[in-house]
């Protein structure tokens, strides 16, 4: 299990959850996909995400199929990195875990990364994240700024 309680994203990964959001927001569904990086002493930076096509039926829910763990795991050992978490989006709610997220959370050996539309008049999503045991945010740190206007 991974644990941290500050996740680092350089401006490349915020551009990219920017890009995932934007597009599946226009339908609908939820994006999602796996975070690879490293971490250390609690803290973890992303070096790369790996976007999934969301294979569940339900528009406000998400699916990772089995082989993206396999995908990522040979990407990651290729670059010296791990797995560090588990993203999707929210596009139509909160961005805090449901209850169905909660329960996926409390079983998963990853943090989890919410994408969810701000409550304010720019629509910008805001990032949360959570991780086992605590449900607690993770404090999300960006490069630059963390803007997705």
């Amino acid at each position: 299990m991974i644990f941290y309680d500050l996740l680092w994203l350089p401006e490349h990964i915020v551009n990219d959850l920017r890009f995932c959001f934007q597009k599946t927001s226009l339908v609908g569904s939820e994006c999602c996909g796996l975070i690879l990086g490293s971490y250390q002493k609690y803290i973890a930076h992303a070096q790369q995400l790996v976007p999934v096509h969301n294979v569940h039926q339900q528009k406000n829910s998400f699916m990772l199929p089995l082989h993206t763990y396999r995908q990522a795991k040979y990407i990651s050992k290729k670059c010296n990195w791990d797995i560090i978490g588990i993203y999707h989006s929210h596009p139509n709610g909160k961005p805090y875990p449901s209850p169905m997220d909660v329960r996926g959370i409390e079983n998963s050996d990853y943090p989890w990364l919410i994408l969810a539309p701000a409550w304010d008049k720019q629509a910008r999503p805001e990032l949360v994240a959570f991780q086992q045991g605590t449900m607690k945010p993770i404090t999300i740190q960006c490069q630059g700024e963390c803007k997705y206007n």
